[in-house]
Parts: C-alpha cells; structure tokens; sequence
C-alpha cells in the first residue's frame, strides 16, 4: 500500500469509516461497542484497556471484550510494555495474532489496544502495520473526545474515588503530555486520587510555550480552591495578552484580595521563546528549578525569585536562561524533595537529580521518565505520600526532530 498515494485497502476504509461515523452519536460508555463493531470490518476481535492515573496498570474497557483479563500490570507484560515503549507487538494466541497497539492521543498515552486476527494474515506487512496504527490512532482520538462528555471512561482509568479537592484540580488540568516539531512537556500529579494544593498549566504556541507549576498551601480543601484561583488567574492574564510579570503580578493579588492573605500559593511561571531558546521565569518561593544539558544537570535556576503569591508584593524580577537544542527543564513541587522513608531521610535533591540522569542515559521517553520518577519517590517513603508531589518535564529542540514516536 502507498499511503503517499492515499491508497488504502476497502476493509481498512469500511472500518475507519464505521468507526467515525457510529462514534459521531455515542455516548463514552458506548465506545467499547463502537470500536468492536468497527474492528469487526478488519475480521479482528478487539480489546481496549486503560492506563490508570496512577499509571501502574492497565484496566479493560468492560464492554464489550469476553474473555480478557481485568487488569494488566505495566510492569513484565506485553500490553505494559507496549504502553511503556510505544512499540507495538504481535504475539500468538490460541492459534491467532494478536497486535497490541499504544493508544496515543496526539502524545497523551491513553493505554492499549489488542486486535486479534486471523493466523494467515500478514501483520508484519506494511499496509496492514499501517491499518492498525491508524485505527489505533483514531480510536485515541474519539475516546479522548468523548471522555469529558460521560463519566464511563474517567471512573475506568480511577483506581480509587477521589478527594473533593482532587475533583476540583483536576478537572482544571491540561493533557499530562503535548508534543510537538521542536517541544515537549510531560507532567505528573502524585497521589491523583487526593491530591490537595499542588497542579501545572502549560500552552504552547507556534512562538512560545508558557509553562507553569503551584503548590497551594495546606492539604485540605481550600488548598484546593486556592491553587484552583491560582491556575485561573495566570490563564485569564495569559490570554488577555499580559506579560510574564503581569500575569505574576496579576495572580498574586487575585489570590491576596480572594483569601484575605491566610492563604498562599507557591510557584514558578516560565516562558520560552520557541525560536532562540530564550527562558524567563519567576519564581515565588518554590523549590528552584533545574536545567539537564547532555544527561547532566547542569544548573539550578535560582534568580527571578520572589516571595509567596498571596503576598500583595508587587515586585517581580524575571530571570533568563539561554537553552541549547535538547535542554531539558524539571519544574517540581516540595512534596518530591521532601518525601521521607520511615527513618525520616528525605528523597532529597542529589537523589532526584541521580535519578534524573540515569534516566536521560536510559533514553526513556519522557512520559516514561515522569512516571518512573513518581513511582521511585513512593516507594521511598513505602507507597504513602506525606505530601503532594507534582513535576513538569520540558524539552526544547530545533528542527522537526520526532519527540518520541516509535515505528
């Protein structure tokens, strides 16, 4: 098959068809359904399992696939593997093939999905890798589209009920990963399902990418309205056309005026010039941010600082870092550093800047990367957080380098 030529087998088209046009009137719950009858064009049974927030397993769709198990761990198995790599795989079963495709909406890992075929056909071959991809990518698509729509597909990636306070911020979030020629951010929220006063915000433009991380103080619910204001503030001054110090400036006395100066948030609002590299930030009492050059970290970014937002204090310095092509900046939370084992040690900075290395050496995808690091973080301190952890990975690049696709 010639995809530059746009030729493309009937059955690949009769089933891309069915898939978009019975997905137009279905509710979330329906989607297994849809997906199902659409495979069924390609002669494939199929099944399609969701990563859980906590991005420890993968959970079934639990309509309409029989015969599959529930839960699948990420950790030494094949559909965890391919969520992991973003490498589809093949593997036989009960006399036919089985390809388990990552379902990716844009760079967002969503989970897998499996199609069983029939044993004669070749898989291998390039116009079916290239069916399968496409119907993977499109059901990735719609079942991010339908998400907000329902509750099905949410309570399916939950592995516990949430916190009022965890509903709240995370109905406020962006995709936890945006790629694109030249840029990528990944983020993590630790523990999702009770998560307080810590959340990101990023938006990202053909000029620039602004980035942003809060950690509200307190671990209750107002912590949570309060990071919530935070988050609204800096939006509605960023669209607005406001500067990095004006949305600083902006965010800090909304929260003053809204919470009488009991409550304060800390944070670092970032701007990057997508075409020279060129970073400003400003930090409000959060933990500083670090700069990993060639798998090294290279620099803490300490200037730009000022107090608390909340304050009422109206000076906001800004500093600059120059990036090189394949920089990487880590914006976290104190609950990371801060994390103590039983005995009281803390994870520490030198534990987190370690990590962060072996990785870049590892060359995990970023999303890997982030999801790694939260999980090395609970289990120093036994799988029980003390406090909130969030981290927002960017990368800076030049050219239309691939930002971490797999064929």
């Amino acid at each position: 098959m010639d995809t530059r030529a746009g030729s493309v087998l009937p059955e690949v088209a009769s089933a891309l068809t069915r898939l978009l046009d019975d997905a137009h009137l279905a509710v979330p719950d329906a989607m297994g359904t849809v997906v199902a009858r659409a495979a069924a064009a390609l002669d494939a049974q199929v099944a399609i399992y969701l990563v859980e927030y906590d991005q420890r397993n993968l959970v079934r769709l639990s309509e309409p696939a029989r015969n599959e198990i529930d839960k699948v761990s990420l950790e030494g198995t094949v559909p965890g593997r391919v969520f992991r790599e973003l490498r589809p795989q093949v593997v036989e079963r009960d006399g036919r093939r089985r390809v388990w495709m990552p379902l990716i909406d844009g760079t967002e890992r969503l989970g897998v999905l499996a199609l069983t075929v029939a044993d004669d056909r070749d898989v291998e071959a390039p116009q079916w890798r290239n069916a399968f991809r496409w119907f993977a990518t499109l059901t990735a698509h719609l079942l991010a589209a339908k998400s907000s729509l329902g509750d099905a597909l949410e309570v399916t990636r939950r592995e516990r009920p949430r916190t009022l306070a965890a509903e709240l911020l995370w109905q406020l979030l962006p995709s936890l990963t945006f790629g694109t020629d030249g840029f990528v951010v990944t983020c993590v929220l630790e523990p999702a399902a009770q998560v307080a006063g810590d959340a990101f915000d990023y938006a990202v433009s053909t000029e620039k990418a602004d980035l942003a991380i809060f950690d509200g103080t307190g671990h209750d619910l107002t912590s949570g309205l309060v990071t919530s204001v935070a988050i609204a503030a800096s939006r509605n001054g960023r669209r607005n056309g406001a500067s990095l110090q004006e949305r600083v400036r902006l965010t800090d006395e909304t929260i003053g005026s809204q919470f009488g100066h009991e409550r304060f948030v800390t944070g670092v609002h970032a701007e990057l010039d997508r075409s020279s590299g060129l970073l400003r930030y400003v930090n409000s009492g959060h933990p500083v941010p670090l700069l990993i050059r060639r798998g090294k970290v290279v620099k803490r970014l300490s200037d730009g600082r000022r107090p608390l937002l909340g304050l009422g204090r109206a000076d906001v310095p800004v500093g600059e870092e120059q990036l090189e092509p394949g920089d990487w900046l880590l914006l976290y939370t104190d609950g990371v550093t801060e994390a103590r084992d039983p005995a009281g040690t803390v994870f520490g900075e030198a534990r987190l800047v370690d990590f962060l290395e072996r990785a870049v050496a590892a060359d995990q995808p970023p999303p890997e990367t982030l999801r790694r690091l939260v999980h090395a973080i609970l289990a120093h301190q036994n799988d029980v957080l003390q406090d909130d952890a969030t981290v927002l990975l960017a990368q800076w690049r030049t050219g239309t380098e691939d930002v971490f696709f797999a064929d």
